[in-house]
């Protein structure tokens, strides 16, 4: 199976960035604030978790990940913020993570870019076949 890595590199107001790698494959990950894995408000814990394709019924084809300790319906779809709700921040994710090849500002958040176009990337280079995904820890909160 293959093997991608999620590398957080901090946590703020604004989301959790990260560093998503997989094979021959590099983008950026944008996730909500570390809530203490809030139901719909929080990033997921840390930890290594399935990921396979489903059907959403708002987003179409994308990856789910599974097995996240108290939670479910986790997805990687497109979406450019994840600021924290509750301080009345845009999030474009309940508790998902977004992709994109580049990160920037959008209405003074910050946010990935080319959601879309990198969701759909990433599905491709894997051939739509699941893999394992490993979160590590924000290095620095």
């Amino acid at each position: 199976m293959i093997k991608i890595k999620l590398t957080r590199l901090f946590s703020s107001k604004y989301g959790t960035l990260g560093l998503l790698n997989a094979p021959g494959f590099f983008c950026f990950a944008l996730e909500p604030p570390w809530l203490d894995n809030k139901v719909t408000l929080s990033s997921i814990p840390a930890g290594i978790y399935s990921c396979k394709q489903i059907r959403s019924p708002k987003f179409g084809w994308v990856y789910e990940v599974q097995n996240v300790s108290e939670r479910s319906h986790i997805l990687i779809h497109s979406g450019n913020l994840a600021g924290h709700r509750s301080l009345g921040l845009i999030t474009h994710t309940w508790g998902c993570l977004l992709l994109g090849s580049r990160v920037g500002w959008l209405n003074n958040q910050l946010a990935v870019l080319n959601s879309r176009t990198t969701v759909r990337k990433l599905t491709e280079h894997l051939n739509k076949q699941p893999f394992t995904l490993e979160v590590t820890q924000c290095l620095k909160r």
